[in-house]
């Protein structure tokens, strides 16, 4: 649930979306539709979203997108970088990214289901480190975090293939960390 207003005084309202496909993909968990309409109900309107994909085709995913919202959506068709070293307008490294466009002062959510431990991992290590201010960007954040033992997800297999099985208790936290750094950290389904 978004929060009853964003920051108080937030010049803008951001989004950017690690692992949109399509605006409609699936209409009970596309999450484009679906933070844009929750946060909306509670009068959060957002100025510009960015959305990233790299399996999803420009076309496909531009023709998916309802016109009221053709040009507040930037789509960009890429795989996103796992380190910041590695980021370009090709890879880009999203929480550098999100300094260039938005200021401290603007609200920022963050969603990650690109569906990599690996990349998502690395992403949460960078934001949650004491080394950078990316969290004082960063105001929600959404991640599917891929856990064993989650009986929920069982017929998911989430964890599969993965080399080490991230267990629930770690899930929790992570997410703590990330509460304790200011953003407000959610699981992401």
């Amino acid at each position: 649930m978004p929060p009853s207003s964003p920051r108080g005084n937030a010049h803008k309202s951001y989004y950017f979306d690690g692992g949109a496909t399509s605006w409609n993909i699936h209409p009970t968990w596309a999450s484009l539709p679906y933070f844009v309409s929750i946060w909306e109900r509670h009068k959060i309107f957002f100025d510009k979203i960015f959305a990233y994909e790299a399996t999803a085709p420009v076309a496909s995913f531009e023709q998916s997108v309802p016109f009221k919202w053709k040009s507040k959506v930037k789509y960009s068709n890429v795989y996103i970088a796992s380190k910041p070293e590695n980021h370009s307008e090709e890879t880009p490294f999203v929480p550098l990214v999100i300094p260039e466009i938005a200021s401290k002062e603007d609200y920022v959510l963050f969603k990650l289901d690109i569906d990599s431990a690996g990349v998502e991992n690395s992403i949460i290590d960078y934001i949650a480190s004491d080394d950078n201010d990316a969290s004082e960007y960063i105001d929600e954040f959404f991640y599917e975090h891929h856990i064993g033992g989650n009986y929920f997800m069982r017929r998911y297999n989430w964890a599969k293939g993965e080399k080490r099985k991230v267990h629930m208790n770690e899930s929790y936290e992570m997410f703590l960390n990330l509460r304790k750094k200011g953003i407000r950290a959610h699981s992401w389904v």
